[in-house]
């Protein structure tokens, strides 16, 4: 599992890794300080194990 966090107005992606297929438990991303959480969005997304496909994503807003 996956998530894309895109901050809008400053146009910059962060990347993060949350779990693999089959861990519980919650991932914790910190925003960088210039980043203003109204302006962030999150796209969520898993891959197969050999990563060459994708689920359909899911589109979050902070807001």
């Amino acid at each position: 599992m996956y998530a894309v966090v895109y901050e809008k107005a400053l146009n910059e992606v962060e990347m993060v890794k949350l779990r693999e297929r089959g861990e519980n438990g919650v991932t914790s991303f910190a925003l960088p300080e210039d980043w203003t959480a109204a302006e962030v969005l999150v796209y969520a997304f898993a891959t197969t194990v050999a990563g060459r496909r994708t689920s359909r994503t899911l589109a979050i807003s902070m807001e």
